[in-house]
């Protein structure tokens, strides 16, 4: 077996909390704190576990097993209404393996300790998704695939993100990294065993999460960190994936990562399908997309300023963005990471049009709102930006008339600027979105990544308000963000990451 505890021999860890942590006294069956492989670590007694994930609960709660009987859905409590003995819950921050539960009580005096050493040792914890945000799989070979070895001989076929490997590295200089997926075990062991041979960024063996141990529908960030989750971020390309809580305080988002030339059905979902769904017949598309994308420095950049609002910029400052706990410390990861997203449009004031009813659950309007901008359903004076998925509305006729009298602060672009201020975090020039009055449509998802690179001149001025005219973003602040994102992962001592081209 792979894991890291042993039935025959039990682990320190849990030797130790079988001796140490005093036992939860209920009448009629065992109440200990440890369970490993269905055996009580302190008494010995069997106990019913957990083992597939044909019986995991479908909603919310992470697994538990009760002294009393088998696994149960639980609320997270440790405790379940009505039902017998102590509820134990797998330390999955410790162990993937769901042999190991453990008590509600033990649970947290374990969490607490990690919590500690990651605040001493300054590392964030990073959850990442695979499929779509570090690579993209296909069921047969084509041409621009690595082949990945599987057990018994089966095989499975990948392109890897640009910059993977840089990436990897530099997040593992500032976090501790886990892989949650909804994929199989034995595809995503064949993936960690791609990517990470020796086990220096995911460990061995790894912290990977996938169908066969946690349970199906909506991806749960308790199935890892039960109850504490102060320094968290999770790294996926499906926001739809995790509750509105995680999207708004823990989640960066990432653009999907598409290569092979067959149509993806990812394509057609997320916030990218949205945005699909509105494409009008577009021109040739380019060819330097897949070449040109920038999306895993553009994360690593992300990290570095979650990592300094939450540590401080040095080892003898604290945290400068976000409320301290109660007990003093460093910020939450989940006060520190909604700030600075809704620094990317800060200023501007965003109206829709093209694309369907604009309610508040609008997936391009709830982005716009968590990064920072306004969104105000007509076309008012106060508006900065107008993002038109066609050109035929009033809206638009509206806004061109305005633009026609002379610079009003109005830009009037298509939903790839959202796009891309979504997977940057850094406002995108407006000339580069721009939707034009006429001639072929730009791909609203497909151009983030086919930009082109200019000479760098200067950087760009902050937005001052709401209220205020928003200038365009140019050249300038987009040169300016590739600089920042060499300097980041080269400059910052966090591992030498491949020039951004």
């Amino acid at each position: 077996d792979d894991w890291a505890f042993s039935a025959r021999t039990p682990s320190p860890l849990v030797r130790s909390a079988a001796r140490g942590w005093p036992a939860l006294m209920v009448d009629g069956s065992c109440a200990h704190d440890v369970v490993f492989a269905g055996l009580c670590a302190h008494c010995g007694e069997a106990l019913p576990a957990q083992s597939s994930s044909s019986s995991m609960p479908r909603r919310g709660a992470p697994r538990t097993i009760g002294a009393g009987g088998g696994g149960n859905g639980g609320s997270g409590s440790g405790e379940e209404e009505g039902a017998p003995g102590t509820k134990r819950l797998r330390p999955g921050f410790l162990t993937a393996s769901l042999d190991l539960q453990v008590s509600k009580s033990a649970l947290d005096t374990l969490a607490e300790d990690e919590r500690q050493r990651r605040v001493r040792a300054r590392r964030l914890v990073v959850v990442l998704d695979i499929d779509h945000t570090l690579l993209v799989a296909t069921p047969h070979w084509q041409a621009g695939a690595t082949t990945l070895k599987g057990v018994r001989g089966r095989e499975y076929y990948v392109k890897f993100r640009p910059h993977l490997q840089d990436f990897l590295k530099c997040a593992a200089e500032l976090s501790d990294l886990y892989l949650y997926t909804h994929g199989a075990a034995h595809y995503a062991e064949a993936v960690v065993r791609g990517i990470d041979p020796q086990g220096a960024l995911f460990g061995r063996p790894p912290r990977l999460f996938t169908r066969d141990n946690t349970p199906p529908g909506l991806k749960h960030i308790e199935e890892i960190f039960p109850s504490d989750t102060s320094q968290v971020v999770i790294v996926d390309d499906r926001d739809e994936m995790w509750s509105q809580n995680v999207r708004t305080a823990h989640l960066i988002k990432v653009s999907p990562f598409l290569f092979f030339p067959l149509r993806d059905a990812r394509a057609d979902v997320s916030l990218e399908g949205c945005a699909a769904r509105w494409q009008p017949p577009m021109g040739p598309a380019g060819s330097e997309e897949v070449a040109s994308d920038r999306q895993l420095p553009a994360v690593a950049e992300i990290l570095r300023r979650l990592h300094r609002g939450t540590f401080g910029g040095d080892s003898g400052s604290r945290g400068g963005i976000g409320a301290y706990p109660p007990e003093g410390g460093v910020p939450f990861v989940s006060d520190v990471l909604p700030a600075l997203r809704r620094e990317t449009l800060h200023g501007c004031v965003v109206a829709f049009t093209g694309v369907g009813v604009v309610a508040p659950t609008h997936p391009l309007a709830w982005w716009c709102e968590q990064l920072g901008a306004a969104v105000q359903g007509e076309l008012s004076a106060q508006v900065t930006h107008l993002v038109a998925a066609r050109r035929d509305t009033g809206k638009c006729a509206e806004a061109r008339r305005r633009l026609a009298e002379g610079p009003r602060g109005l830009h009037i672009v298509h939903p790839g600027w959202v796009l891309r201020a979504m997977a940057t975090w850094r406002r995108p020039c407006e000339v580069d979105f721009a939707m034009p009055p006429e001639g072929p449509v730009p791909d609203f998802c497909g151009s983030a990544w086919s930009l082109p690179r200019r000479p760098p001149p200067q950087a760009a001025t902050a937005v001052a308000s709401a209220a205020a005219v928003v200038p365009a973003r140019g050249a300038a602040a987009e040169d300016e963000w590739d600089e920042w994102i060499d300097e980041v992962v080269v400059g910052a001592g966090l591992g030498k990451c491949a020039p951004v081209a």
